[in-house]
């Protein structure tokens, strides 16, 4: 007689089918509100970078001066004004409000542009317009050859900061009183000397018939270490293969006052004719004193003679020292 045994296999039952599809559907559930959020923030960020867009449009828009002197068909800063829109895109509606303050004559302005969506979302962007002659700023945003960088006021790093900017008929010029009288009168494009005048020019002048006609450029730097009881004075020395037209100039004057080491540094500046060649000489100093040069940076030249100018050379800097031996960072320097 044969008997069957049960089988040890079996299958889910009614509970445990019910149980794994809850959990199948919560997995679901939680992975749908997660591509719902995605999709969420997605659409936010797309709309704050359309805002932010809107808003530097805006701005760039009333950068766009032409003229300083509106004629009703060119932008000028008379025209701009407080407002807003509503600009319509693809990507939702938007409001834009924009904020001049000051008046139209103020030389900077503080602008700001709000873009709005949604009712409680919203980018701004600030910035300060200046009121300048778009002509200028065409000249002096374009480099010279050899892609000089200007820097303070827009122009030569070369011209001594004290120099005062020209406007008019002298735009992208400065002009500088020089100690040893007149005024010297800058390219603001490469830094050189273009003209010599016995009063201080104006945005009027004609410097072609009221001043004198130069070529020249300017060599400064600093001198560290002077006793102030024995003041260093400074000359060019020209090479005699180099005749000038007229003799260079130099002068040396106190940077600061009060305090050791402001009392021991003093400026000089020479104006040297263009194509000369030589070198700086130092007189008054004591005996066993020497002069060592400081170093240059990568991007500066220091010379030790000065050859054939034909630019301007800042930041010469050099110190007087009663040591035997130059400090770390510079070398001695003769001017032979």
């Amino acid at each position: 007689m044969i008997s069957e045994r049960p089988s040890a296999t079996r299958g889910f039952s009614l509970v445990e089918t019910m149980v794994s599809l809850a959990v199948v559907g919560f997995g679901f559930l939680a992975l749908a509100g997660m591509q719902l959020n995605l999709y969420r923030h997605a659409d936010s960020s797309h709309q704050r970078a359309t805002a932010a867009r809107l808003a530097h449009e805006k701005l760039e828009q009333m950068r766009g001066v032409e003229r300083l002197q509106g004629d009703g068909s060119r932008l000028a800063p008379n025209d701009l004004a407080s407002g807003d829109d509503k600009p319509l895109l693809d990507g939702g509606s938007f409001v834009r409000r924009w904020t001049i303050a000051g008046e139209s004559t103020d030389g900077q302005r503080m602008t700001s542009v709000t873009v709005s969506w949604g009712g409680q979302s919203a980018v701004t962007l600030a910035t300060v317009l200046a009121r300048s002659d778009p002509i200028d700023g065409a000249g002096l945003a374009v480099p010279p050859p050899g892609g000089v960088v200007r820097r303070l006021r827009q122009r030569h790093v070369s011209i001594p900061l004290q120099a005062s900017p020209l406007a008019g008929v002298n735009r992208a010029k400065s002009s500088l009183a020089w100690p040893d009288g007149g005024y010297l009168v800058f390219d603001n494009m490469d830094g050189s000397v273009v003209a010599r005048c016995a009063t201080e020019p104006d945005d009027g002048i004609d410097l072609r018939t009221q001043c004198t006609a130069v070529n020249a450029s300017m060599l400064e730097g600093y001198i560290s270490g002077v006793d102030p009881q024995n003041p260093v004075a400074v000359r060019f020395q020209r090479n005699r293969d180099t005749p000038a037209a007229r003799d260079s100039e130099c002068f040396v004057e106190r940077t600061g006052r009060g305090g050791d080491l402001a009392a021991s540094v003093y400026r000089y500046r020479c104006l040297i004719a263009a194509g000369e060649s030589g070198s700086l000489q130092f007189s008054g100093l004591p005996a066993g004193v020497g002069v060592c040069r400081y170093l240059a940076a990568s991007r500066d030249a220091i010379f030790e003679k000065y050859t054939r100018a034909a630019k301007p050379a800042e930041r010469q800097n050099f110190l007087v020292s009663a040591a035997t031996d130059c400090p770390d960072n510079t070398a001695p320097y003769t001017g032979d």
